[in-house]
């Protein structure tokens, strides 16, 4: 079908996209952060330890707080940061990938389809109207 032949060529557009060779980057980095890579793992451990009901009910909000610290630390670490800016960009692509394939599903002229806001939302309102999710 030639459908999936042009999209299976979509795809390797995609990777071969800064977009895609960015996350591709940043994902590397955060495997080789060890430091980053001790925190995701210590957070993990305490978010388990909280939904599993490990931890006495009067420490509670110490180890939610400790775990809270650690997510933060996670957050902050400059291959996380880079990882999630990479992660925005190539969200930001497939949403527009996205849309343009959506309108043109529904009528629209895939040359001019509005892909301007197609990773938000301008509604203002509920989704309850809103073809896009």
């Amino acid at each position: 079908m030639e459908i999936i032949t042009l999209t299976r060529e979509l795809g390797k557009k995609i990777q071969e996209s800064e977009e895609y060779a960015e996350l591709t980057q940043a994902k590397a980095a955060n495997d080789l952060d060890d430091g980053l890579q001790e925190l995701i793992g210590e957070y993990n451990l305490k978010r388990i330890a909280l939904e599993q009901g490990d931890v006495d009910e009067d420490r509670l909000p110490q180890a939610e707080s400790e775990a809270q610290e650690i997510f933060g630390r996670i957050m902050t670490n400059q291959n996380m940061i880079a990882y999630n800016t990479a992660k925005n960009k190539m969200n930001a692509l497939v949403s527009q990938i996205n849309t343009i394939l959506v309108m043109s599903v529904n009528g629209a002229d895939p040359e001019t389809c509005d892909v301007s806001n197609a990773g938000g939302c301008g509604s203002g309102g509920g989704c309850s109207g809103c073809g896009r999710h």
